[in-house]
């Protein structure tokens, strides 16, 4: 049995990926996952994909669908458009179907991971809201009518400090002694 024999594609120049066709494709997908270029990196992979395709078309269209999904993993939001404008440009209409659609999906995905901040910051906004009015019943009950300036520590205060004003109320004899130090 023959030893496991490594392949450092970081160091492989990208004439000699393009030589491996099919697997070239693929490795040179893997050494740019983390580029800065992405037009540049587009530029040099639809093209390829293109011939592949026209080449070898089943084998080239299931691995282009993989190098589609591959890069749309590791793109930023803003860089969609760049990636469907090129995908139009290059690509025959099969991939370039497969792109639209895996582009599509990753707005979709984008949305709805906006959807579930706002959702999560739109409950902790209410989480703190429901602090500050306990917080402001409890010194009400407690010493009377608050004067402004308290109202406005407490309004700017973050979910900490709220919690430890609220733990002193239980020992301060005066207003004063909930907001020291």
């Amino acid at each position: 049995m023959k030893p496991y024999q490594l392949f450092d594609i970081q160091r492989t120049p990208d004439e000699t990926l393009q030589k491996h066709h099919l697997c070239g494709l693929m490795e040179f997908a893997l050494k740019y996952q983390k580029v800065r270029n992405l037009s540049a990196l587009l530029e040099t992979l639809f093209p390829w994909m293109h011939r592949l395709e026209i080449q070898n078309p089943q084998p080239g269209v299931f691995l282009g669908k993989i190098v589609l999904q591959y890069l749309l993993d590791g793109i930023e939001a803003e860089d969609v458009e760049l990636f469907t404008e090129q995908a139009n440009r290059y690509l025959t209409d099969t991939l370039k179907g497969e792109a639209m659609t895996l582009a599509q999906r990753f707005e979709e995905r984008g949305l709805r991971k906006g959807i579930q901040q706002g959702i999560q910051q739109g409950l902790q906004q209410g989480l703190q809201q429901g602090e500050i009015a306990l917080l402001t019943q409890q010194l009400q009950y407690r010493f009377g009518p608050l004067p402004d300036r308290y109202i406005n520590f407490i309004a700017q205060a973050d979910s900490l400090t709220l919690l430890a004003w609220g733990k002193k109320i239980l020992e301060a004899k005066t207003l004063e002694e909930v907001f020291n130090e």
